[in-house]
């Protein structure tokens, strides 16, 4: 795992308001920035009827372009609340990610498409259909 880049107590990180996230098609995930290190992040908080982080397609697009155009070093960062504090759990490049991704189809959600990710950041695999054979 990458060294973990976002500090939630660090006053130079601030996250993207809400209605910025939503209009982005990125909510419930967050966009976190750090402007004076040039860095930011797509931070997905885990829901806490499940055990995988879902990750917005619209939210790793918009990290990963702005990754790709040199505005910052970015990152994905699963996150979790203790005792009400936001904690962060792993972090990793953003183009790590990305191409990890690629070419696998995204669930689709009531907030967009998105796929599940496990704490180490490996895909939450989808159960065989009653009908398939795996070998």
């Amino acid at each position: 795992m990458d060294a973990r880049p976002l500090d939630f107590n660090d006053p130079n990180w601030r996250s993207f308001a809400t209605d910025r996230t939503k209009a982005l098609g990125v909510w419930p995930n967050q966009l976190w920035h750090n402007s004076a290190a040039g860095l930011g992040a797509l931070v997905i908080f885990k829901p806490q009827a499940y055990d995988e982080y879902p990750v917005s397609q619209a939210g790793l697009k918009y990290v990963l372009e702005a990754h790709q155009a040199k505005r910052i070093e970015g990152h994905v960062v699963l996150a979790c609340r203790r005792n009400w504090k936001p904690e962060v759990v792993a972090a990793k490049d953003v183009a790590t990610i990305a191409a990890m991704l690629q070419g696998v189809p995204p669930r689709d959600g009531p907030y967009g498409p998105y796929w599940w990710l496990r704490a180490d950041f490996t895909l939450d695999g989808r159960a065989l259909n009653s009908d398939e054979t795996p070998f």
